[in-house]
């Protein structure tokens, strides 16, 4: 039988993110995901690629939280 496939909706459910949150973890490559379709545009999630993610204890931080931060760091530099 074949694995599950998870579409993107169906992985922010299950991980509780935004459908957004989900395409900028699949940009930034910190998420493992499989592109399918005859052009190899749909983006699908397996089990594994899910829970993998969720056991490196990834954080994902808002925008603001990191403007925060590299103000923090430059302000550092000076």
């Amino acid at each position: 039988m074949p694995e599950k496939l998870y579409t993107i909706e169906e992985a922010a459910d299950y991980l509780r993110y935004s459908i957004k949150t989900m395409y900028n973890l699949v940009q930034r490559g910190a998420i493992t995901y499989r592109k399918i379709g005859p052009r190899h545009t749909a983006i699908r999630f397996t089990a594994e690629d899910l829970q993998e993610y969720l056991e490196r204890g990834t954080v994902v931080k808002s925008n603001a939280s990191l403007n925060e931060e590299a103000k923090k760091i430059l302000k550092q530099g000076e």
